[in-house]
Formats: structure tokens, C-alpha cells, sequence
């Protein structure tokens, strides 16, 4: 089970296009060591090498743990973060012109512009077909 799913865990990190943080690397940075070389057996980088330092601390803190522990946890942790990136790119449409910055003073027309654009992209990006509806925004909720 493990050894394969880490694996593709491994894969799917590279993939990652939203940003993760500094503390979330030295994290998942620490797991990986830990799994595939298991206690931290270099000796600690001199204090000047600030990345070499705080990627030396985080391996050490496992020490101890197992590599399967280590494996696991990393595995987990990548989903965690393949989840969070899944999560902010599901955004909705800005509707008063924030989608394609309209700037008229009428945000009735510059909604409806909006609802055409969506349509139009919509149709060239293949998710409508023959005889398929193209889909529309939700009404307004200032002007209804």
C-alpha cells in the first residue's frame, strides 16, 4: 500500500501550481527524508546557512519516527495540499464587471455582457454542445 502511494505522492507535489508556503515545504521536506533515509544522520549546517539550517531542524524533529510513520504522513500531506489547490481554483464569476473589468456606469449591461462573455467562452472551451443550453449567471442580486 504504502510504498506505491508515496510514490505518487512524490508525482503529485510536482504538479502543484498554487503556492505553498515556506513552513509547508520544510514540512513535507522533513517526511520525505524521514521516509526514505530515515533519522537525520548529517551533522546540523552552521547557523549562517539559514535554509540549510531550517531544513536541518525540520528532518531532525523526526527523529525516531519510522520510515512507513514518515511515508504516511507525508502522503497525507500531500493530499491535504492537492486538496487546498483543488479548493481556490473553484472560484465564481465576479459578476459586476470584474470578470472582463467592464466600466460602464449601467451594471445592468455590464452584467449582461458578462452573461454573454461566459456564454461565448463557455462554447469555445467545449462545455456546450448541440443542442446543449449555454450556461448563464444567476440574476443579479442588486438589480435582479
Amino acid at each position: 500500500m504504502c510504498q506505491v502511494e508515496f510514490e505518487m505522492a512524490c508525482a503529485a507535489i510536482k504538479q502543484l501550481k498554487g503556492p505553498v508556503s515556506d513552513q509547508e515545504k520544510l514540512l513535507v521536506y522533513s517526511y520525505y527524508k524521514q521516509a526514505t533515509q530515515g533519522d537525520c544522520n548529517i551533522p546540523a549546517p552552521p547557523a549562517t546557512d539559514l535554509k540549510a539550517k531550517a531544513k536541518w531542524e525540520a528532518w531532525n524533529e523526526n527523529k525516531g519516527m519510522s520510515k512507513m510513520d514518515a511515508m504516511r504522513i507525508y502522503i497525507a500531506k500531500v493530499e491535504e495540499l492537492k486538496k487546498n489547490e483543488a479548493a481556490h481554483d473553484i472560484r465564481p464569476a465576479p459578476v459586476h464587471g470584474g470578470l472582463f473589468n467592464n466600466r460602464s456606469n449601467n451594471h445592468k449591461e455590464d452584467f449582461k455582457g458578462n452573461q454573454q462573455a461566459v456564454r461565448a467562452s463557455s462554447h469555445e472551451a467545449g462545455l456546450t454542445g448541440a443542442g446543449q443550453k449555454s450556461p448563464t449567471l444567476a440574476a443579479c442580486d442588486v438589480c435582479g
